[in-house]
């Protein structure tokens, strides 16, 4: 997305609209993936030497849960978008695409999950535990989790 400095009035100019989901650059990228265009509802105004760039970034994204490892749908929001852009020399626009792709990825958690109450695959047999129970025994070992480290002779 591109502003264009001539077009912005006194009391700034609103900007609806979206941009294509390639944006986001996540074609390669094993944890998310993108499900619909980057959509931006912003105003832009000039303050002194500053363009001043405030309002909603968001898209809806198919994230890679991090306990059961199934792709779930997920809405990302940065609904305080604000940027400043300093306007000197022969600037005529401002181009917004990084600043609009960073904002979505910084309010993408690095360890999403499906549901809080996601219960995550059996580390046994690597069932999905949401789907169903899968019928593993705990491991038993002497002393509880930690007793194996007991017996290390350090």
């Amino acid at each position: 997305m591109r502003i264009y400095l001539a077009h912005i009035h006194e009391g700034g100019r609103p900007y609806e609209g979206e941009e294509p989901p390639e944006l986001l650059a996540l074609e390669n990228d094993p944890i998310l993936r993108t499900r619909s265009p980057v959509r931006y509802d912003l105003v832009a105004e000039v303050v002194h030497h500053e363009l001043l760039v405030r309002g909603r970034v968001e898209t809806d994204l198919e994230a890679l849960c991090s306990r059961c490892g199934e792709f779930f749908s997920t809405r990302v929001c940065d609904s305080s978008f604000l940027r400043a852009y300093e306007l000197s020399g022969e600037v005529d626009t401002v181009d917004l695409n990084a600043d609009l792709r960073e904002a979505i990825l910084l309010k993408t958690s690095q360890f999403p999950l499906c549901s809080p109450n996601c219960l995550g695959i059996c580390p046994q047999c690597g069932a999905n535990l949401n789907e169903r129970p899968c019928g593993c025994r705990p491991p038993t070992t002497e002393g509880g989790a930690w007793g194996v480290l007991d017996s290390l002779d350090v």
